[in-house]
């Protein structure tokens, strides 16, 4: 049952406010009317980590990193597995700085560091083994091309787990893609925007849309232990490349039925308007999530999830919406009606 708060208003004051509401003073200078430029990247990263005496393991990164001087960034990000072994709910977080030099023409050297926490495996002992403490530390450094919309290339990095098997170097892909958003004063929280920056706000910005979420996943025929109705929050970033075409990005947490479960999806949408007040959306997510495959069968964790939703409109910025939706792990045994 998600509840949608639409518009570029929302997200330019909230989207990145966690994490770097500590570097506005190092952002560009205030613009005329009150908002502020600011630069970011969006990485995409792919990388399999050698597990000793096991399967390896395969992670898909996606990272959010803010400009706070030239060239340098911090950020977070999450790792969630895909095809390789059977580590299902695998994930982990982190945070780190990023540093992104050019070193002739298109080619671009870059360089980071990032420590965060995780874990996960078949089972809970197993769990153990492969995440140890479950706090790890990770350098890397590499070579990119760009591409004038996106950056493309490769890094060697070297990850340590604290009292695990995982202690090895890598070799990774990975994908920057640029992009800006505005910010404004905290002072002027909770105040409509003028005219003049409403306007630029949506010419620059598009529209997005933020959702929270509670998910009620009913599972058919599960093989694993838990037999539980699965309930999760969830929440989901959505960005439109076109009138009513978005991509979205969204990170659900287990509260009841199985509290540990996880997942992270990305995918695309499409809005169709009935009336002002009733949308429709249909969207397909790809992505992982899962806790262990001995009591959710997802396998690799990979997840195929298409969802329909019907939102009626309570006031111009506030929707309320019903989902139905067939979550299926295609690698594991998991199917569920959510």
């Amino acid at each position: 049952m998600p509840c949608t708060l639409s518009r570029h208003t929302v997200i330019a004051s909230a989207c990145m406010a966690l994490c770097f509401a500590a570097s506005g003073a190092l952002a560009q200078p205030t613009e005329a009317g009150g908002l502020r430029a600011n630069e970011a990247l969006l990485t995409l990263e792919y990388q399999t980590i050698k597990v000793p005496g096991d399967r390896p393991i395969d992670l898909m990164g996606f990272h959010l990193h803010h400009q706070v001087l030239d060239g340098v960034y911090l950020g977070f990000g999450f790792y969630a597995p895909l095809f390789k072994g059977e580590y299902g709910g695998f994930v982990a977080a982190d945070l780190g700085a990023h540093v992104r030099r050019r070193l002739a023409g298109p080619v671009f050297g870059i360089a980071g560091l990032a420590a965060g926490g995780g874990g996960g495996g078949r089972s809970v002992e197993h769990s153990k083994l492969l995440s140890g403490s479950g706090g790890f530390a990770k350098g890397y450094v590499g070579l990119g091309y760009d591409f004038g919309s996106f950056t493309f290339g490769a890094t060697v990095s070297k990850l340590k787990f604290r009292k695990s098997i995982i202690d090895g170097t890598q070799a990774n892909l990975f994908m920057e893609i640029p992009y800006a958003y505005l910010t404004g004063p905290f002072s002027g929280h909770a105040q409509p925007l003028p005219t003049a920056d409403d306007s630029r706000a949506g010419q620059e910005m598009g529209e997005n849309m933020l959702s929270l979420s509670l998910d009620n996943y009913r599972q058919l025929n599960p093989k694993g232990s838990n037999k539980n109705t699965v309930r999760l929050a969830d929440l989901q970033y959505a960005h439109f490349v076109a009138p009513d075409t978005y991509w979205f990005a969204a990170l659900g947490m287990g509260y009841h039925g199985m509290p540990l479960y996880n997942q992270l999806l990305g995918g695309l949408g499409r809005r169709l308007r009935l009336t002002p007040e009733i949308t429709l959306y249909a969207q397909l997510g790809l992505g992982s999530g899962g806790y262990s495959p001995e009591q959710i069968d997802t396998h690799s964790g990979l997840l195929l999830y298409p969802k329909l939703l019907a939102e009626y409109a309570l006031t111009r910025d506030l929707g309320l919406a019903f989902s139905l939706g067939y979550m299926t792990a295609p690698r594991g045994s998991s199917r569920n009606q959510t």
